[in-house]
């Protein structure tokens, strides 16, 4: 869509990046007692500035929409089974480097467990879910599995992605639509598992919420949005007043514009000339926004209805945030794995959808991370076979025999 709704559509992402838990979730409470807010700040504070980074990395124009904290989270799975260097990348791009692990796994968890408390008393509009698909073949260290079913309320499924991909892809691809209400139906392509792969970490996020003083549908009207091409085109726009509090900088003026029960609300930030989104995009700070809201006042506010879908392959996007040896056969998951062996991230794929009407907004993401091991192919001489032995230097077979035993 046009430049005003893509600006719209990263405000999302940033908003949903501090809201993001499921009603559900199994995280123990047992260490609540622990409960350091100070700390849980500084795990956000680190979550909000990868958002940031990786929002650079993204198509600088045309529809934009992504869960940040989605990615974020998957990546933090990876971080709980890894070691050396491949851990102290992930740390560094989620902002994490100055926290000890253990730190880490306890106030994300203890996070989670803030965040997913119905505080009005209504069921949750915010659901999370985390899973780890492990081939049968394969085993997981078992503190790699306590970490993630304690801290990020994981659970293990069993796959078979040697014998069946097609049929591993599909329950995936089932566990994720039944996680975002069916808004999330393919988040792994045909042909995304190979015999390679031995795990893949998925993180699901689904939000629904009814806006605490809805637009009336009467209002809404075609009206011209002026494009990021500079062509002018007529779309759905919701019109409505309401007393909203309001943030401005040299770059943006903002409305925070709230949902149902007060607990959830969406920036939408309006760059201050018409074709100034990529350098305000370049600007955004949002701590500086947060504190620039000002008193509530009644505005007329004028709204595209929106729905977006995307889809990134997410493999060079973190290799440009320094997550670079998650990737390559250098990667250290010692922490996750029983056995050895070259095992790293093959593949990275992030699926997103949101849907703004008059009535509210419904947004759902999902992430996986496809973790492989190169194959180590059988050779089993169990038949008759030739052998020969040979100078390498000349390239000249010395001898020749056959092994056949009658």
């Amino acid at each position: 869509m046009a430049t005003k709704v893509v600006g719209l559509a990263v405000l999302f992402a940033f908003v949903f990046n501090q809201i993001l838990v499921e009603a559900h979730f199994t995280v123990k409470k047992a260490a609540a007692k622990k409960w350091n807010k100070s700390k849980s700040e500084n795990i956000v504070k680190g979550l909000n500035s990868f958002a940031f980074a990786l929002h650079r990395t993204l198509p600088s124009d045309g529809d934009l929409f992504y869960s940040p904290y989605g990615i974020a989270n998957a990546l933090a799975m990876a971080f709980a089974g890894s070691g050396g260097k491949t851990r102290d990348e992930i740390a560094n791009a989620l902002g994490w480097n100055n926290s000890l692990p253990k730190e880490i796994h306890t106030m994300f968890g203890h996070l989670l467990v803030e965040l997913a408390e119905n505080r009005d008393g209504r069921k949750s509009s915010l659901l999370l879910a985390n899973s780890v698909w492990v081939e049968k073949q394969e085993r997981v260290q078992n503190r790699f599995r306590r970490l993630i079913e304690r801290h990020y309320g994981g659970k293990f499924g069993k796959s078979n992605f040697y014998g069946d991909p097609e049929g591993s892809r599909k329950k995936i691809n089932n566990w994720a639509s039944i996680k975002t209400k069916g808004t999330i139906k393919e988040l792994l392509p045909k042909g995304a598992i190979n015999r390679e792969t031995r795990v893949i970490l998925t993180n699901a996020v689904y939000f629904k919420e009814s806006w605490k003083n809805p637009f009336d549908v009467r209002q809404t009207k075609m009206r011209k949005f002026h494009m990021s091409s500079n062509k002018v085109k007529k779309i759905p726009m919701m019109e409505g007043y309401f007393k909203v509090s309001m943030l401005r900088n040299n770059y943006f003026t903002g409305i925070d514009l709230p949902y149902r029960g007060g607990r959830f609300s969406m920036v939408v930030l309006l760059p201050n000339s018409r074709n100034g989104l990529t350098d305000a995009e370049k600007s955004l700070n949002w701590s500086s926004l947060q504190k620039s809201s000002r008193r509530k006042r009644k505005v007329r506010i004028v709204l595209p209805k929106i729905k977006i879908t995307s889809r990134y392959e997410l493999t060079n996007r973190l290799r440009s945030l320094g997550v670079k040896s998650l990737f390559n056969d250098h990667c250290d998951l010692s922490r996750m794995f029983k056995a050895g062996g070259h095992v790293f991230v093959t593949n990275a794929v992030h699926q997103a959808s949101v849907v703004v009407d008059e009535k509210g907004s419904e947004a759902s993401a999902a992430t996986a991370l496809f973790l492989g091991r190169s194959l180590i192919q059988d050779f089993v001489a169990n038949r008759p076979f030739l052998f020969f032995i040979k100078d390498n230097a000349e390239k000249l077979i010395l001898f020749a025999g056959r092994f056949s035993p009658s």
